[in-house]
């Protein structure tokens, strides 16, 4: 059977036991669709009359063939290749995930307001966990991680004593800046927020990023891009109150 391209566009990329693979559509000038995972196939010049091979329908009428053959190239170049790194797949699903959980937060909040309850009135675990994940629906799209100034201060023997609490990682490990990590954690604890405290700490990092480690750092040394980014964002909030 023989189609004239009219575009085509790599919906999603991958790899499996047989390599790297593309779910490519195709549109053809009569605006019908197809999808395919036919190598090449993101490379068809639109305009080219090609020859699809075992094509194949199913119940919800949705078209698709495994391979092809160009009869006729098109006079337009390929389009643009849109494939997305890993990294970017990870950043995109963690912004999914930020904005579900952030929405869901938003919905909470208005239900205690429309039932008079005030957030500073409820559990603080409870109104904790909804800043935090409102705090990461806002911040899902930011670019940059949050960075604060903290004014040198003497360190009381207790701030001294949590000092030693952490190992000694590099400051450039994983997406977060380990100095400013450490030095926000030590503000934070020395303020007495205790939500900060190495075990409430991992406990959070294990509950919403999936991630288990001995100490924070090392923990936040493990995080991916989007979850270091809402992370900082968190603690940038704890800072931002004390």
């Amino acid at each position: 059977m023989q189609i004239t391209v009219k575009s085509v566009k790599v919906l999603k990329t991958g790899t499996n036991d047989y390599g790297e693979w593309k779910l490519v559509k195709v549109i053809t000038d009569e605006d019908v669709e197809y999808t395919t995972l036919a190598p090449d196939a993101g490379q068809i010049p639109v305009g080219s009359v090609i020859n699809i091979i075992n094509m194949d329908e199913d119940k919800e009428g949705r078209k698709n063939f495994k391979k092809f053959e160009i009869v006729t190239a098109g006079t337009d170049p390929p389009p643009p290749s849109t494939d997305m790194s890993k990294d970017e797949w990870a950043e995109k699903d963690q912004r999914k995930i930020a904005s579900i959980e952030g929405q869901n937060a938003l919905t909470n909040l208005t239900q205690l307001t429309i039932a008079g309850i005030k957030l500073e009135d409820c559990p603080k675990l409870l109104w904790e966990a909804i800043e935090c994940k409102i705090t990461g629906f806002m911040g899902a799209t930011s670019t940059t991680l949050p960075k604060t100034e903290v004014k040198p201060q003497e360190k009381t023997k207790v701030e001294k004593d949590k000092d030693e609490l952490f190992p000694k990682l590099s400051e450039s490990e994983g997406f977060i800046d380990m100095g400013w990590l450490v030095d926000s954690l030590n503000t934070l604890r020395g303020k007495g927020q205790t939500a900060w405290e190495e075990t409430n700490a991992l406990s959070y990092i294990k509950t919403n990023y999936k991630v288990e480690a001995e100490t924070v750092l090392k923990a936040a040394s493990k995080l991916g891009k989007g979850q270091a980014k809402h992370f900082c964002n968190v603690i940038q909030k704890s800072l931002d109150q004390v």
